[in-house]
């Protein structure tokens, strides 16, 4: 006579042990911003005083654990895009004040076809869309990384 056994499992547990531990606010979503953000530094366009990188580094860090880098103001929106923008009605691309160029106030730029040239001295691969190539050029290496975190428990978590 055939045994037959019903088995059940209750997941309500499972789910909640591991959204604590990967989901919104956890040590593994800090852990995966955090290898992306890191992930992602030679691809950022950079001066010589890298302020896109440390303004991005301060306003994302206490927002990792949340999924969130930010790479903040018009300025990274313009290289981002990776063309010139300019000021939709008088075409330009700003003024030169003494505090460096400005725009109009209140005035969102839009898109030329012109690109923009990035320098490579300081980040090799300084360009437009910085975090979706990095991702394409790295994304197994981050996800071996985040392993190797969940592996031993996400040590090294700073808040």
């Amino acid at each position: 006579m055939p045994l037959t056994y019903k088995i059940s499992f209750d997941t309500k547990m499972l789910a909640k042990s591991l959204d604590k531990r990967l989901g919104l606010g956890s040590p593994g979503q800090y852990a995966a911003s955090k290898i992306i953000f890191d992930g992602t530094r030679k691809y950022v366009p950079a001066s010589n005083e890298r302020v896109l990188e440390t303004l991005a580094q301060a306003q994302s860090r206490p927002l990792m654990a949340y999924g969130q880098l930010i790479y903040p103001g018009p300025y990274a929106r313009y290289l981002w895009h990776g063309f010139k923008m300019v000021d939709p009605i008088t075409g330009a691309a700003g003024f030169l004040t003494p505090e460096g160029w400005r725009s109009r106030k209140g005035v969102s730029k839009v898109r030329t076809d012109v690109p923009l040239n990035f320098d490579t001295m300081q980040n090799p691969k300084a360009g437009p869309r910085w975090t979706e190539r990095a991702k394409e050029d790295n994304y197994p290496e981050w996800v071996a990384e985040l392993q190797r975190q969940a592996d031993a428990g996400f040590p090294g978590r700073r808040g």
